[in-house]
C-alpha cells in the first residue's frame, strides 16, 4: 500500500461507514444501529482495502502506550491494524455513536486521550476517531461539555462544505495541562486516568458529511490524533 492510500484512509473509512448506515437504513435495519454496528462496517471496510496476508486486524486492541502500569483490566483500543512481520501499529482506532449513552464528551476525551498516547509512541501510527449517528443526535453533542464551547472546545467541530479541501491543513491543539479555562472540568473526567497524561491533544478533521449535500438523517465525521513527540 503506498503512503497516499495510508493518508486517505481515514476518509476512506468515513465515507464508508456513512454510505453503509444510509444502505442499512434504507433496508430498514435501524434498530442495529450503535457502537457495535460500526464494528462490523469497519472490519469490512479494512479486510476489503488491506492485504491481510501482511496485516492483522484486531478489534479490542490492548496498545501498550495506553496501559496503566497497574494490576487493572487492560484497556483497549476499538480497532487496530498492525504489520505481521513487526508488530507495528498501522492504523489504529476509536468509534463512537451519537445519541448512545456511552457518546459523552467525557469519554470521547478518554478516547483521545489513547489515541494521543498511541499516535506519540508511534509516530508513523494513523490514530482515527470516528463518530457517526444521527445528525441531531450530532449537533447534540457538539453543544454539551468540552465540545460545546466556542472556543478552546476539544474537537474541530463537523466541517461545512467550503472547509472541506482544506480540513487536512486545519489542526487543533487542546491543552490536558495549563489549561486556565477547561482544567477543572479535565481533571474531572479524567481522575480514574493514569497521571502520565499528554501535556495535549493534537487533532486535525479528515472527513464530514456536513460537506456533501444530502437529506439523510445520519453522518460521520473523522479526525486524525497527531504526534507531538
Amino acid at each position: 500500500m503506498s503512503e497516499r492510500f495510508w493518508k486517505r484512509l481515514p476518509r476512506i473509512l468515513a465515507e464508508g461507514v456513512y454510505h453503509k448506515i444510509q444502505y442499512d437504513f434504507s433496508c430498514n435495519r435501524g434498530d442495529a444501529f450503535g457502537e457495535i454496528y460500526l464494528y462490523s462496517i469497519i472490519t469490512e471496510l479494512l479486510t476489503s482495502k488491506l492485504d491481510m496476508t501482511q496485516v492483522q486486524l484486531s478489534l479490542g486492541y490492548a496498545a501498550d502506550a495506553i496501559q496503566a502500569h497497574t494490576n487493572t483490566r487492560r484497556k483497549e483500543l476499538d480497532f487496530a491494524v498492525t504489520d505481521r512481520g513487526t508488530k507495528d501499529i498501522r492504523v489504529c482506532g476509536e468509534l463512537k455513536w451519537a445519541g448512545s449513552s456511552h457518546c459523552r464528551p467525557k469519554n470521547i476525551l478518554i478516547d483521545l486521550v489513547r489515541l494521543q498516547r498511541v499516535a506519540n509512541d508511534a509516530p508513523d501510527s494513523i490514530c482515527i476517531f470516528l463518530l457517526a449517528g444521527p445528525k441531531s443526535e450530532i449537533a447534540s453533542l457538539f453543544k454539551r461539555g468540552l465540545l460545546g464551547y466556542e472556543f478552546n472546545n476539544l474537537l474541530t467541530k463537523p466541517l461545512e462544505k467550503h472547509l472541506e479541501e482544506q480540513s487536512s491543513k486545519i489542526q487543533k491543539t487542546f491543552r490536558l495541562t495549563g489549561n486556565s479555562e477547561r482544567q477543572s472540568e479535565i481533571d474531572q473526567h479524567l481522575i480514574e486516568t493514569p497521571n502520565d497524561l499528554p501535556e495535549k491533544i493534537i487533532t486535525s478533521p479528515r472527513f464530514s458529511t456536513l460537506a456533501a449535500p444530502s437529506n439523510g438523517r445520519f453522518g460521520c465525521h473523522a479526525w486524525v490524533v497527531k504526534s507531538f513527540c
